[in-house]
């Protein structure tokens, strides 16, 4: 067997007859000691769902990485928010899902581009709670009740480029991201996580990953090495990187954001 070979048996879950018609591309399939168990019921479910724990350069498996959702799992999504207490979503590519019912869960639409004017990003905030826990709780309780989760839909990239073509509408997603994160610290008693999604799971997902990576190096150690950013993510999905674009775009963003760190320190 080859060095690098993957066992087939590391992801055997992914690509049981149940759970094949839950992956958009069966050559990205979670290895089963690194994937999410959804734990909340649903009688047309299993604990099953395409996505893979990363690490991010301040917190191990902060990250859940996952694909778009198809339609019929779409509920698992929603399944995983509540299962982990995420406090964000972030979204790298098109498309949007109104609100509804998603089998045990309800999702519930409470605003649209809070505290956000920014052109490039959309941000929702959903509120996620069990249909039963719902109807078990007074109006006055309901305010506080479920898990509150806000969205971050980046709009500037193209479907066809893998690569973002805005380096400053990344850096302002990170900084937004952050944000929100010290809004809802301390109001969670596990830890939170965040989602990352992208149309396979891969590619788009695997940059945004490692690109915030890399520039919270800068910020902890003012060094930069992207090629260290992209093996530590991608020991968790090999599909992340495989190009030498990626790796350039990389240090362009380090470029771009400490270009951008001398502005602010010269004002």
């Amino acid at each position: 067997m080859a060095l690098n070979a993957r066992p087939v048996n590391l992801h055997k879950d992914g690509i049981r007859e149940t759970n094949k018609s839950k992956n958009r591309d069966l050559e990205i399939i979670p290895d089963d000691d690194n994937r999410p168990y959804l734990s909340t019921r649903y009688k047309q479910g299993n604990n099953y769902i395409n996505a893979v724990f990363v690490p991010s350069f301040r917190e191990h498996d902060y990250y859940l990485v996952s694909q778009m959702p198809l339609t019929p799992t779409i509920v698992d999504l929603w399944r995983l928010v509540r299962d982990t207490d995420c406090h964000a979503i972030v979204m790298l590519n098109e498309l949007d899902h109104e609100d509804e019912r998603y089998g045990p869960l309800e999702v519930e639409l409470m605003n649209i581009n809070a505290e956000n004017k920014s052109k490039s990003i959309i941000t929702r905030d959903f509120r996620v709670i069990l249909a039963s826990e719902k109807k078990n709780t007074d109006d006055e309780s309901l305010e506080t009740a479920g898990i509150i989760v806000r969205q971050f839909q980046l709009l500037s990239w193209p479907k066809k480029n893998i690569l973002s073509p805005n380096k400053a509408d990344l850096l302002e997603l990170f900084d937004q991201l952050q944000k929100w994160k010290n809004t809802r610290l301390g109001l969670s008693k596990v830890k939170q996580h965040c989602i990352v999604h992208c149309m396979n799971g891969a590619q788009r997902s695997g940059i945004f990953c490692a690109a915030n990576y890399v520039v919270e190096k800068i910020k902890s150690d003012q060094e930069v090495d992207a090629f260290l950013a992209a093996r530590y993510v991608g020991k968790k999905r090999p599909q992340f990187f495989g190009t030498k674009e990626q790796y350039t775009f990389l240090y362009d963003m380090a470029v771009e954001y400490t270009s951008l760190y001398r502005e602010y320190a010269n004002v």
